[in-house]
């Protein structure tokens, strides 16, 4: 009882705060996602919007529709926090999840790690994980082992493309280099040709200079 009424001031709070500018991907036209109640996409927008921090608004806004609703599912299973603060931090690291884990997928895809102004995005998402798990333990209900498993799989899928284009650099050195030594063979080879064509040249000017002499 003590949730739904939370959840209906949340909702009632959120939309009356709610601005279309800065949430964009959460007005009328996107519902709760199907696994998601009611109830609990209201409290988790409403808290959304009293953290007031836009750029993770704009992660959530960025993830594709599975990914927000693990968000979403992640914040649910432990949302019940004693203080604003722990359940803000719920909150951050329920975005973050998807977020990193997409960042690990785009590596996966791309073969190199994406960069946001002079840094790489974090990959970190085993770590992370681990990290979330420890500190909301109710939270493992949804970052369960198998979650885990994935994530392991997606990590190391993303450690091996960026492996293949590091070996292929290799490669591409090692042809290089090869052709390097061949072209100094070649150089080398053509300066001992000018060598030996120089003492021909030098016989034959003696040949003429001797002939030139009898005329």
């Amino acid at each position: 009882m003590l949730f739904i009424m939370r959840s209906l001031v949340a909702s009632l709070f959120f939309f009356l705060s709610l601005t279309v500018s800065a949430f964009a991907c959460l007005d009328e036209g996107n519902p709760a996602p199907d696994r998601v109640d009611d109830a609990l996409y209201a409290l988790f927008l409403a808290d959304l919007e009293e953290m007031g921090m836009d750029n993770f608004v704009t992660r959530f806004c960025e993830l594709d529709t599975e990914d927000r609703t693990l968000a979403i599912e992640i914040f649910g299973s432990a949302q019940k926090q004693e203080t604003p603060e722990d359940q803000f931090t719920l909150l951050r690291m329920a975005i973050m999840v998807p977020d990193i884990s997409e960042n690990v997928a785009w590596v996966a895809k791309n073969a190199r790690i994406r960069e946001e102004g002079d840094d790489w995005e974090s990959i970190s998402i085993k770590r992370f994980v681990s990290h979330v798990r420890t500190r909301f333990p109710q939270t493992q209900t949804i970052l369960n082992d198998d979650y885990l498993d994935k994530m392991d799989a997606l990590y190391q899928a993303a450690l091996e493309a960026v492996q293949s284009k590091e070996q292929a650099a290799d490669q591409d050195i090692e042809k290089a280099k090869a052709e390097i030594d061949a072209y100094e063979k070649k150089i080398a080879d053509l300066k001992w040709k000018i060598e030996g064509l120089k003492d021909e040249r030098r016989e034959y000017r003696v040949m003429r200079q001797t002939l030139e002499a009898e005329e």
